[in-house]
């Protein structure tokens, strides 16, 4: 917003995990991050300089991981993950806190299941709306399929279990902080 006196969004905090990127992808996944964190995304003179720190990744030879906390406008996880979800080979966890008026976000992608979005609440978890819910029990019906499972895949279960390896052995990992 304008500096004369218009309203300015409040801001939200987050943090990004990349759990698994090829190598050759860092420097591009480093650029694109900076388009999103910290500047205005319009030019390249405005936008943060982020110099994240990948650490090697056993479970995929060739790849690293990186973590980064951040903060900008609400909505800033969801153009993180479209910003990412374009290299199919990574792994990722992307969660914006819910704040005041704002419920969160969480994004999980693997290259096996894709892109997971679910809404998180102020204690963390996913939640699954009344519509939502509804939905899923129906289509899981119609389609003969058991609704406990569907309904585990509506909350991101699958992902999360994808991802469980490689979140096991990061706790001498550090976080890079960029504020927006």
């Amino acid at each position: 917003m304008s500096k004369s006196g218009a309203h300015r969004a409040f801001l939200v905090s987050g943090w990004l995990e990349i759990f698994s990127a090829p190598n050759a992808l860092h420097p591009h996944i480093q650029w694109s991050l900076a388009q999103h964190v910290g500047g205005d995304g319009n030019n390249s003179s405005t936008s943060k300089k982020i110099a994240l720190q990948w650490n090697n990744q056993p479970l995929v030879p060739g790849s690293g991981q990186c973590r980064l906390r951040f903060t900008g406008e609400p909505g800033i996880s969801g153009v993180l993950a479209r910003a990412l979800a374009g290299w199919h080979y990574l792994r990722f966890d992307i969660s914006e806190e819910a704040s005041s008026g704002c419920d969160g976000s969480r994004y999980l992608a693997t290259p096996t299941l894709g892109l997971f979005h679910g809404s998180v609440g102020g204690s963390g978890d996913i939640y699954l709306s009344e519509h939502r819910i509804r939905a899923v029990v129906d289509a899981a019906l119609r389609a003969g399929r058991d609704v406990e499972s569907a309904l585990e895949e509506a909350m991101g279960t699958p992902w999360e279990e994808e991802l469980l390896p490689f979140r096991l052995g990061q706790e001498g990992m550090r976080w890079l902080s960029v504020a927006g």
